[in-house]
């Protein structure tokens, strides 16, 4: 007979498979052994993002987190859920919630601030873009997003200054397409200073 941790291995199994109704099931028998385990409800909801039920998602990272609040990944998945959902509000405090949690995490400060962009608060985007080069200087998606927000708010010289520090990265990295893509945006803006 499997203990929780023995399902919870098959689950993740299963998961790494691609059978993510698989991997439920087994997540299913975890709880069944322990139903306040945070981690079972986090990796069900995992498994139900990836068959495109967000509301079972949803609730499985809800579920996550009331059993333990100060689950930085349940947060940030959530706020994928919630953003797929059209809940940009939602996103943003799970975004800043896990950025509270964990300060030095660059990736959930980009995040917070591409949900900060997408509700049109663009200087508390740049000031999220900012924070997260700071943490991690060489991030070439921040300072490509960076360049857009700067773009928009009318500096074109930073705006400027980015998409060129981006396109050297994204070569570098051999991404070749959001190498041209940067180059690209480098060059309308350069048109636009005169």
């Amino acid at each position: 007979m499997l203990d929780i941790k023995g399902w919870l291995r098959i689950g993740e199994s299963k998961f790494k498979q691609g059978d993510f109704q698989g991997a439920i099931d087994a997540y299913d028998q975890a709880l069944l052994l322990n139903s306040c385990s945070a981690t079972a409800h986090f990796h069900r909801g995992n498994a139900f993002l990836r068959l495109n039920k967000n509301q079972m998602a949803l609730a499985a990272y809800n579920r996550a987190i009331q059993l333990n609040s100060d689950f930085a990944a349940a947060y940030f998945n959530r706020a994928g859920a919630r953003g797929r959902m059209g809940s940009i509000q939602g996103a943003l405090e799970d975004y800043t919630a896990v950025v509270r949690l964990c300060p030095g995490d660059a990736c959930a400060v980009y995040k917070q601030g591409n949900t900060y962009y997408r509700l049109g608060l663009h200087s508390l985007a740049l000031a999220s873009y900012d924070e997260a080069l700071r943490i991690e200087p060489t991030y070439a998606e921040v300072i490509a997003n960076r360049g857009i927000v700067r773009h928009r708010l009318a500096d074109l010289a930073g705006a400027a200054d980015d998409f060129s520090s981006a396109a050297q990265l994204f070569y570098d990295k051999g991404e070749v397409a959001r190498h041209l893509q940067m180059k690209n945006k480098l060059a309308k803006v350069q048109q636009l200073s005169g």
